[in-house]
């Protein structure tokens, strides 16, 4: 699976790009979705598809999530999701923990369900591309000035646990061992103390 991720200051729109092995021979797809994100879109094998909401359920440590259930009359092999809306931290419905989204810091969790989970069929969890990316540092992320993307996966780590910064209020304090990303002076102290500066 491959999403487009585009951010605004507090939400975001995204395309899931789903490829399932042409061997395995299905006419029907699943997976759950953060039941607060909105699908605009969904096609199979490059056509537009209607799909069911099953249902709504809580995983264990995750959100209020939908069922999404897709059917079709050939075998599926390619399945594009596009939907939006925002996984922020909540406290009122205490959700979507150590999710952020602001102007100046996004960071999305497998905890918040931002992405097609729980699928039917065991698919490949390759990368994430972050739109627009000239602003933005992406941890762990790779920038492509001529697309003005980041991408971020595909490395053997998880790609769908991203922490994004706008570059103009970034600060870093590294050794050689790590490095210590923070936006507020208020803990600098914390950061050098962590690192041994």
């Amino acid at each position: 699976m491959e999403i487009i991720l585009n951010f605004s200051d507090e939400a975001f729109t995204a395309i899931a790009n789903i490829i399932i092995d042409e061997n395995i021979q299905v006419n029907d797809f699943s997976f759950i979705l953060n039941d607060g994100l909105i699908i605009s879109e969904i096609t199979c094998n490059h056509k537009q598809i209607d799909y069911d909401i099953l249902s709504t359920s809580t995983p264990v440590f995750r959100p209020l999530s939908k069922t999404v259930l897709l059917k079709s009359d050939d075998y599926i092999h390619s399945i594009t999701v596009t939907y939006s809306g925002t996984v922020a931290f909540s406290i009122e419905t205490r959700s979507c923990w150590h999710n952020i989204i602001t102007r100046d810091i996004k960071s999305l969790s497998f905890y918040s369900v931002w992405y097609p989970q729980d699928t039917s069929i065991a698919i490949t969890h390759d990368k994430v591309v972050i739109l627009n990316g000239r602003d933005y540092f992406v941890v762990k992320g790779e920038y492509n000035e001529d697309n003005d993307v980041w991408e971020y996966g595909g490395k053997g780590y998880d790609p769908f646990n991203i922490v994004v910064y706008r570059k103009s209020i970034l600060q870093t304090i590294s050794n050689q061992l790590m490095n210590v990303y923070f936006i507020d002076d208020s803990i600098k102290a914390q950061a050098e103390k962590s690192i041994g500066v």
